[in-house]
């Protein structure tokens, strides 16, 4: 496996783009875990009458798993709840004949989550915000010195992707916190 799959120079803006992801979440009335949830299930590849799905068991797991809640600690059921009280998921149940034509078994549990149309709102929301930090973010740091090659790439990527209105628009937007060296 080749190790250098992503330059070095791409983590050192993780730092710098944490507390901004954080804060557009916050802007988007998410946490961390909601948004997570939410796109798990957006970018599931099984779709139930048109819309993303997931197992409920596997997104409880991976919620577990990755956002570190305790397997018994209703942490993530308490995430999971106040996305279905919200109406930014629903809660289904699959036929076995759906089980296993979506997700190749027919047994165990066969509850789903399914992403509505107002969670697909809410996330197309915070990648809206989200790439307007970042591309005021890459305004604000210095080239060369402090932003490497594969930051650099990304941001110009970000940019040319979008319409040139938008950009103007974001000139109006309050500065954010100056990047500590």
């Amino acid at each position: 496996m080749n190790s250098d799959l992503l330059p070095a120079g791409f983590f050192d803006i993780i730092p710098a783009l944490m507390p901004r992801f954080a804060r557009v979440l916050e802007e988007c009335e998410l946490t961390i875990a909601e948004g997570f949830a939410l796109s798990c299930v957006k970018h599931s590849d099984k779709q139930l009458d048109g819309r993303p799905v997931a197992l409920l068991s596997d997104l409880t797991h991976t919620l577990v798993t990755v956002i570190g809640y305790e397997e018994t600690g209703g942490g993530a059921a308490t995430v999971l709840t106040k996305l279905f009280d919200r109406g930014l998921l629903e809660r289904g149940r699959l036929t076995v004949l759906q089980k296993q034509t979506l997700f190749g078994q027919s047994g165990g549990t066969k509850a789903v989550v399914i992403l509505r149309q107002e969670g697909v709102k809410k996330l197309d929301e915070f990648k809206t915000k989200f790439n307007s930090a970042l591309i005021l973010l890459m305004s604000q740091v210095p080239t060369g010195k402090y932003l490497s090659r594969a930051v650099s790439i990304l941001a110009r990527r970000a940019i040319k992707s979008l319409p040139p209105a938008f950009l103007n628009s974001i000139h109006s937007l309050p500065p954010s916190e100056p990047l500590k060296e």
